[in-house]
């Protein structure tokens, strides 16, 4: 039997969830069936690379059009020179400018070497910067298919590229409805939930912990930027060092607004209970140690990292954003607060000063049959790569 020619798309390869979720994918897929090719379009942020099964063809792109380069000619030196004038008071603004001028240029220059390439199915795994139009304008496939790994805006460049995919995938069924609005229809929308590899999880959390202590360990995992909440934490520890708390929390991720936590923890004197240890390969030796896991983001789509928690028995204190209210919803753990230091610090507060609160949060994790789930996830990536989604 012929094998179906599977296209995945995604912009890096960087520690994040989405490519985490990637990894997971494809470690499922069965290659007796699939031909599988992982088209990469920046080589400088590899860092999970070496977690991608070696059944798939890996093709990484080189990051050709950088901001400290600009082709020669008369538009690129406008640019140029428009982007060094923004750059230091407007970095957004000059960001959004280089971006605008650059992923013409990159597109073009990887079509060229795509265009004796056919697939049946091409998959753009995330919306994030111009991969739904690369896709939909330089990838020669039956089949076309987008996934929606956020519960934010969408640019709108890239809605109008999707409105002309086969189908579009997000995972969190609670946002199907939101897809379909901005689609203006609920045709071609679905949902593939998230899955994390739990015996990896476990095999990784089991590790040698680098935390001593013992105080209340704290943890959260993220990206850090204002979205996935550094300020929540940091306010959180305040009140509970203000009620004589004896805890350490690490915040494991780096991210752009490092320095502002460190300065913020540094007003607080809160040095000795926040530690962030940037970016770890193996976060779980962190996870595994900590007695609480928070995750305070304003938003969220489907967070691997509570589910990695809930993986490793550990109670968890969520905002209400899309992903705490669906895992509550489907999984019953959990505890939801609002985007409020005050609440998130009386919710520890209570699992720290109860054991049975706290006993009966891990109870409630070890009921989830994670392999019923690895089973669902992979029944739902082969009605999608069989072209039965929908039907």
């Amino acid at each position: 039997m012929e094998k179906t020619k599977v296209l995945f798309v995604y912009n890096n390869f960087g520690i994040g969830g989405i490519a985490k979720a990637l990894t997971d994918v494809l470690r499922l897929l069965d290659y007796s069936r699939y031909d599988v090719t992982l088209y990469i379009r920046r080589d400088d942020v590899l860092d999970l690379i070496d977690k991608v099964p070696p059944q798939v063809k890996t093709v990484i792109i080189k990051n050709e059009v950088k901001s400290v380069v600009f082709e020669n000619n008369i538009s690129g030196k406008i640019v140029k020179l428009l982007y060094n004038l923004l750059k230091k008071g407007h970095k957004h603004l000059a960001k959004q400018l280089f971006l605008l001028y650059k992923y013409p240029i990159q597109r073009k220059k990887e079509k060229k070497k795509l265009k004796d390439n056919v697939w049946d199915i091409a998959i753009s795994y995330s919306t994030d910067g111009d991969d739904p139009i690369f896709v939909k304008e330089c990838v020669n496939a039956n089949k076309k298919y987008v996934f929606v790994h956020q519960s934010t805006k969408i640019a709108k460049k890239n809605i109008k590229a999707m409105k002309k995919y086969d189908g579009i995938i997000t995972v969190n069924p609670l946002l199907v409805p939101w897809v379909s609005s901005f689609m203006k229809s609920s045709e071609r929308v679905y949902a593939i939930e998230n899955y994390v590899d739990y015996e990896k999880i476990k095999v990784l959390a089991a590790q040698d912990s680098p935390v001593l202590c013992n105080k209340t360990v704290i943890a959260t995992c993220g990206r850090l930027c204002i979205t996935k909440g550094f300020d929540y934490v940091v306010n959180t520890a305040k009140l509970l060092s203000d009620d004589n708390k004896d805890f350490v929390w690490y915040w494991i991720g780096d991210g752009p607004a490092k320095k502002e936590m460190e300065q913020r923890i540094k007003e607080l004197k809160l040095e000795d209970k926040i530690i962030i240890t940037g970016f770890q390969k193996n976060p779980y030796t962190y996870m595994n140690a900590c007695d609480i896991y928070v995750q305070p983001s304003r938003a969220e789509c489907c967070c691997l990292s509570i589910m990695e928690a809930f993986i490793l028995g550990k109670p968890v204190i969520t905002t209400k954003n899309a992903s705490g209210r669906y895992y509550f919803e489907k999984y019953g753990c959990g505890i939801l607060v609002d985007e409020s230091p005050e609440e998130i610090a009386d919710e520890i507060n209570k699992l720290i000063t109860s054991k049975s609160n706290f006993e009966s949060e891990k109870e409630k994790t070890r009921k989830i049959n994670w392999e019923k789930e690895k089973e669902r996830y992979s029944e739902s990536w082969s009605t999608l790569l069989n072209g039965t989604m929908g039907r």
